[in-house]
Order: structure tokens, then C-alpha cells, then sequence
């Protein structure tokens, strides 16, 4: 797998879809429990200017966002931060998470999240 260049904490980007909302991103690897599994994310976000709100988490892929707004802050711990989350990813046999897969199916099931 190719080493990912992950956005910076902070950074703020639009979301695409229909709402073409904006997210803060607050977290970069997400390992999230989903059908009795975990599927990993490229980042977890709050809504841009909400911010996070209750247990609401925007968890997206670097393909799902449209456009970087706004690059938040970067340094050599953030390199390291980077190449930590790559390097776990590389060792862990998770399932990449797909946003659109997983909304069909709470559609479908009637789940309102």
C-alpha cells in the first residue's frame, strides 16, 4: 500500500454530496466498529462551524472530500504522527471503511444517523 499524505489536524474541508457540508478534521485513522467488525477511515471530523456536537462524528475518506478550505497547523511531530498512522495501517488487516456503502445501508435498515 502506498504511504497516504494525510491532512493536517485543523484543516477544514468541504464534504461532497448534496448538503456539500463542511468538516474540521479532528482525528486521521479512525478504526470504527461497524457489523461486528472495525473498517478504518481516513479521518473523523466535526460540521464546520458547529463543531463537535454529542457523540456526532463525520467519519470520511481523503476521495470524499471536495475541496481543502482551510490547511490546518503542520511540524515535524505531525510528520511523525503521520508516518505512525501509515505504519499501523500497514500491519493491521482492516477493511477500508466506504462512506456511501455504509449510508445505503442505514438507509435501507432505517437507521436516522
Amino acid at each position: 500500500m502506498d504511504k497516504i499524505t494525510f491532512l493536517p489536524l485543523g484543516s477544514v474541508v468541504e464534504i461532497k454530496g448534496d448538503a456539500k457540508r463542511k468538516a474540521v478534521i479532528i482525528a486521521r485513522g479512525m478504526a470504527v466498529k461497524f457489523e461486528g467488525g472495525y473498517k478504518y477511515f481516513d479521518y473523523g471530523g466535526c460540521l464546520y462551524p458547529i463543531g463537535y456536537f454529542g457523540n456526532q462524528i463525520l467519519y470520511f475518506n481523503r476521495e470524499d472530500i471536495n475541496e481543502v478550505v482551510h490547511l490546518g497547523y503542520k511540524d515535524e511531530l505531525d510528520d511523525k504522527q503521520v508516518d505512525a498512522i501509515n505504519k499501523w495501517i500497514s500491519e493491521n488487516d482492516m477493511e477500508r471503511g466506504n462512506v456511501i456503502e455504509i449510508k445505503n445501508k442505514r438507509k435501507n435498515s432505517g437507521e436516522n444517523k
